[in-house]
């Protein structure tokens, strides 16, 4: 009995600790508000330098519009992509906000919620596309904030 007792213990921490994959939310906005006043202040585009706010690693970026769906995830063939899943009523319900997932090896590693009042992600340089990703190779080095008439936009 006792033994029983040894891995009902040792299949619960397991359940609890080892098979759960909660994606944790990462805020960006702080960031994203210092860029944009320097991009208010500026006609020049202001590099916004997505490495160097972040301290996790990450290799790409997905953005999520508002509503999106599970369909839209699955397409992406995410390791975790059912935990995902499981949040995106929560995530993606607002329209007033776009989410960006960061991942790493095909895994969603963090989320930020980034609302369209401070910048709209899903509309960089025009891509109209439902969901769409970013390199990293883009996100650090080439996405700008640019002041275009005291509208701001993101572009490459």
């Amino acid at each position: 009995m006792k033994k029983y007792w040894k891995f009902f213990i040792i299949f619960c921490f397991a359940v609890e600790f080892g098979c759960t994959n909660h994606i944790e939310k990462y805020d960006l906005s702080p960031f994203i508000e210092g860029r944009i006043q320097q991009a208010k202040n500026s006609s020049e585009p202001v590099k916004l330098e997505l490495c160097n706010q972040t301290i996790f690693k990450w290799d790409k970026i997905i953005v999520l519009k508002p509503y999106s769906s599970d369909r839209d995830i699955d397409k992406y063939n995410l390791i975790n992509g059912n935990s995902v899943k499981s949040m995106l009523p929560t995530l993606t319900s607002a329209d007033w906000m776009c989410v960006l997932l960061f991942i790493e090896n095909n895994m969603v590693v963090k989320y930020s919620n980034v609302n369209f009042a401070l910048v709209d992600f899903t509309k960089i340089e025009s891509l109209d596309k439902m969901n769409f990703t970013i390199s990293k190779k883009i996100a650090c080095e080439q996405l700008y904030i640019r002041n275009i008439n005291n509208g701001l936009s993101l572009s490459f």
